[in-house]
């Protein structure tokens, strides 16, 4: 069921699983693109080598640049596919939800149908 509301005591919960699979695929998507930023970032750094020199100079940049830039390109690896992964289990959520609703839909029918036959259709 897309849209569903379910009553527990005093609390209504209300899950929209419509929005929800628009809302992980657009989280899937931003972890693909950062990904891709961190592979690019990547590979454009290994392609330029080591343009600041071996003199002290450029050893002195090239102490305070390594950290922050494998840092950055872990961030966009590990980030996006961490971003992606959550969408993948959001989208299993989604499906383990609906499957419990199509449950539950189909046993309230039957019971409904077995309480009417036992009362005579009452």
């Amino acid at each position: 069921m897309a849209d569903d509301q379910q009553q527990s005591s005093d609390t209504t919960v209300h899950v929209d699983t419509v929005r929800l699979k628009s809302a992980a695929e657009k989280l899937k998507a931003l972890g693909e693109r950062l990904q891709a930023a961190g592979q690019k970032l990547d590979l454009d750094s290994s392609r330029l080598g080591h343009p600041w020199g071996d003199d002290k100079t450029g050893g002195k940049f090239y102490d305070k640049y390594k950290d922050p830039h494998s840092q950055l390109i872990d961030a966009g690896l590990y980030g996006g596919s961490g971003l992606m992964d959550s969408a993948d289990q959001i989208t299993e959520m989604i499906k383990a939800y609906e499957d419990t609703e199509e449950q539950n839909t189909a046993t309230g029918r039957r019971l409904s149908g077995t309480l009417d036959s036992t009362s005579g259709g009452q």
